[in-house]
């Protein structure tokens, strides 16, 4: 038995191989029975399942898949085999590429109606393509059962040892519906150049994914051999606050977990605790492989289960220099890695395109916006003892972006529509229903990712603020587009590096900071019209600068300081101090300032709403020759840091002005240049 992890927010490897035990598309130009180059998704699970495949050569083939204790399945769902309902069987593996065959289990007078409890198919001869017999048997939960026997020199030949995963389906030209089951780790009892035997039970579910590589600790100085102060502050006393709820958005996985900073609106607030600075512990895990210089994990997400998500840009040297960007899942705990997925390889840049962000859907999967541009869905499984990542679907866009250009980021709105922007300005959306693209080119630049509501995705560019929505034709539609001040220099880009978050008591308003000078300014902008609401300059004159979301609660704004920020590889405590917070006034004629902390040293800012507390993480500007980093926390009340506690010092510590995730245990979690960092309240 294999299970999906669904989202609350392995060695595995993309599922390129197939090998189709199956036909062409149907005559009637339904649902093809033929297996494509990609399985398909929702597909039904069992409890118990078996899959044997030998291939000695000749009448010696032999091929058996069970399908027991399966998901609840009526005869009508199983469409009618004995008029038009092609059925077909398909085995995909990782790492291969396994040419399709034809028909394996065509409708006809081979297949009986066994009343309201489905099918059987019996065929003699085994042709054409080698199945023999099969059992379609409908049931309440727990009782359907699926049999799948084939014979003879007419099974298609697999290009074995196959690489695992593997995983199993069993799909119909009539309608959607299709059976399946993956297989990996202790479930594959032999996989050698002529058979494939494995088995999936309900014990899957109940052992502990298999480690695949233990944490290494960062290297780094403890406080006392830096000479700083380990703890500053005092412990904190959690002091809740109602909630932040947010309308949910039905594509995405539930709020704190399905963007990376938190949900559909960039909020930047957990409605979970965070640390509370108790007797606090520090656990490192280097990213780095053999010869990677960094290896960048930004966004973090975490299963169900507890399991935690990250992607990673990877910059190697060995054996020769290249990009790549990885999905890997990690224990949240120990933080020792449980399951690598290879995405692709990225080119050189120093930006965050290409993988740096993904969102994670409704059904716990994650959308990724590739390197290689294809707009990619991938999805964490267990199966025999081990966390396995499987590529489920993907869609190319390289043809409607320029050479070079590269995908930022991508994002389902509240119609499924999966939208995409590109660091040259390509703003569109694919139909995943169809495979549809549409596209509309703003001719700007942009390094930042969407906020998406009812109505649309918003997005800032080197020089404006958009919405866009879909058009009643099918075409995207620029709702609005408003300029902003950016006579001065980006941080890391030549204009706005804050993504835009969505908020408001009204659900009305969206905000994000330009690069005015001697100060930027908090832009707060109507959702609807695109007019101005309020332009504030913040923080000090020449020491302004904003490359993080802002986190809002409601009319409040909270906006942390980056100013100072040189470069990803260069010191760090050369970073401005400051944080802090606004109101927009309720009828909606400007903005007030509530407090102002020009000491405060996190350069980023989470906030959860059960401790009150803003977290942050950055380096002491008054520490000098190295940076030693701290994980802080303010008052949102007040503004007053309550509480630092030290990290570590130099480049593995550095986050690159990223923000810290909180987990649903409590802790807090950093991804940085060379590693992951998690900080836990102790006993």
């Amino acid at each position: 038995m294999s299970k999906p992890i669904p989202l609350t927010s392995l060695a595995g490897t993309a599922i390129a191989a197939v090998l189709i035990l199956a036909g062409p598309q149907s005559a009637s130009g339904q649902v093809p029975a033929a297996c494509g180059d990609e399985p398909r998704l929702e597909c039904r699970k069992s409890e118990k399942s078996g899959f044997a495949l030998k291939q000695p050569g000749g009448k010696g083939n032999k091929l058996t898949w069970k399908w027991i204790k399966g998901a609840a399945t009526s005869a009508a769902d199983l469409g009618d085999p004995t008029a038009a309902a092609e059925y077909a069987l398909c085995l995909y593996a990782g790492g291969r590429t396994v040419a399709t065959v034809g028909t394996a289990i065509p409708a006809g007078a081979a297949w009986k109606a066994l009343g309201a409890k489905g099918y059987k198919y019996s065929e003699k001869s085994a042709l054409p393509d080698g199945v023999a017999k099969v059992l379609l048997k409908a049931g309440e939960e727990g009782k359907t059962k699926i049999i799948v026997k084939g014979k003879g020199a007419a099974i298609p030949v697999a290009a074995l040892p196959a690489d695992a995963p593997l995983l199993v389906q069993l799909v119909n030209s009539e309608n959607a519906n299709c059976f399946e089951d993956i297989y990996a780790g202790a479930d594959l009892l032999t996989s050698d150049a002529t058979e494939i035997k494995a088995k999936a039970g309900p014990e899957d579910l109940l052992v502990q994914p298999a480690v695949i590589k233990p944490a290494a600790p960062l290297p780094a100085q403890t406080a006392a051999e830096a000479g700083v102060p380990e703890f500053v502050g005092a412990p904190a006393t959690a002091a809740p606050m109602a909630p932040l709820i947010l309308p949910e958005h039905p594509y995405l996985a539930p709020q704190g977990d399905s963007r990376i900073h938190n949900d559909a609106e960039n909020s930047a607030v957990y409605n979970r605790d965070g640390p509370l600075g108790i007797n606090p512990t520090i656990t490192t895990a280097s990213m780095l492989e053999t010869g990677d210089i960094v290896s960048v994990c930004a966004m973090s997400a975490f299963t169900a289960e507890g399991l935690l998500v990250t992607s990673c840009i990877r910059l190697a040297t060995q054996p020769s220099v290249f990009g790549q960007t990885r999905l890997v899942a990690l224990d949240p705990v120990t933080l020792d890695t449980l399951a690598v997925a290879p995405v692709a390889e990225r080119p050189i840049v120093q930006n965050s395109a290409g993988g740096a962000y993904f969102s994670i859907d409704n059904n716990g999967r994650f959308v990724i916006g590739a390197p290689n541009n294809s707009i990619e869905i991938w999805e964490l499984n267990r199966a025999g003892g081990v966390a396995v990542f499987m590529r489920r679907q993907g869609w190319d866009v390289s043809g409607v972006l320029a050479p070079g250009d590269l995908l930022q980021d991508t994002v389902a709105d509240w119609e499924g529509n999966i939208w995409f922007a590109s660091t040259q300005g390509i703003v569109g959306f694919v139909d995943p229903n169809d495979g549809s693209v549409e596209t509309f080119d703003i001719a700007e630049g942009l390094q930042n990712s969407f906020a998406v509501d009812a109505s649309g995705v918003y997005i800032v560019s080197y020089d404006a603020m958009y919405k866009f929505s879909v058009a009643g034709d099918g075409s995207v539609q620029q709702d609005w587009r408003t300029p902003y001040d950016n006579t001065g220099e980006g941080l890391t880009q030549p204009g706005s590096g804050t993504t835009p978050t969505l908020h408001g008591s009204l659900g009305d308003l969206v905000s994000f900071g330009d690069t005015a000078l001697p100060k930027i300014n908090m832009v707060i902008l109507d959702r609807t019209t695109g007019a101005e609401v309020c332009v504030t300059p913040i923080f000090r004159d020449n020491e302004s600068g904003a490359e993080n979301t802002f986190a809002t609660y409601g009319d409040e704004v909270i906006i942390p300081n980056n100013a100072g920020f040189t470069s990803s590889f260069g010191p760090q405590n050369t970073v401005e101090p400051g944080l802090e917070r606004y109101s927009v006034r309720g009828d909606r004629t400007g903005c007030d300032p509530v407090w102002v902390n020009d000491t405060s040293i996190g350069n980023s800012a989470q906030m959860s709403t059960t401790t009150g507390l803003i977290y942050g993480w950055g380096p002491d500007p008054d520490v000098t020759g190295f940076d030693a980093y701290y994980f802080t926390a303010n008052d949102y009340t007040t503004g007053d840091e309550v509480y630092r506690v030290y990290a570590g010092d130099g480049r593995p510590f550095n986050p690159v002005l990223g923000q810290p995730h909180l987990g649903p245990d409590g802790a807090a979690y950093v991804g940085t240049l060379e590693g992951f960092i998690r900080i836990a309240d102790g006993d």
